[in-house]
């Protein structure tokens, strides 16, 4: 069984985290860093989900960024961010309140089949005039 915390030991691993020590570095006499890291977490000096949000938030930049030099297509974007399909469409569909899309075009003269195009900002997605069902006119951006 190992022995308890003490709060010296809360305290010397809040310092180490306040001066920007990561945690994989932090040290406390006679403890493993996998116990330094769940203490942390347990006391609430770590979020554990802090690097899936770090990289949806990169994610969402990325996208952002992509729309900023003009409308786009989901393949244009996936294109630009290095995303795959289905990261991009989770992307657009958690922040589909700050985009809408702006135009509807032709993928190819032949397969008459349209795309929307993406665009920053809140506002009325535009219709797609023949009326050509796309996944993106069916509500699954």
């Amino acid at each position: 069984m190992s022995k308890r915390w003490t709060k010296t030991e809360d305290n010397r691993i809040a310092r180490q985290l306040k001066k920007g020590i990561a945690i994989g570095e932090v040290v406390v006499p006679d403890r493993k860093n996998s116990d330094i890291r769940k203490r942390a977490y347990r006391i609430g000096l770590l979020v554990k989900y802090k690097p899936a949000i770090e990289k949806r938030t990169a994610q969402w930049a990325a996208v952002k960024t992509a729309l900023e030099s003009g409308d786009k297509s989901r393949k244009q974007l996936a294109k630009e961010t290095g995303m795959t399909d289905d990261t991009l469409r989770r992307v657009l569909d958690r922040h589909r309140a700050e985009l809408h899309i702006a135009d509807w075009v032709f993928v190819s003269p032949r397969a008459l089949r349209r795309t929307g195009m993406w665009r920053l900002g809140a506002g009325e997605d535009a219709v797609a005039q023949d009326g050509v069902a796309t996944v993106e006119n069916r509500g699954d951006p």
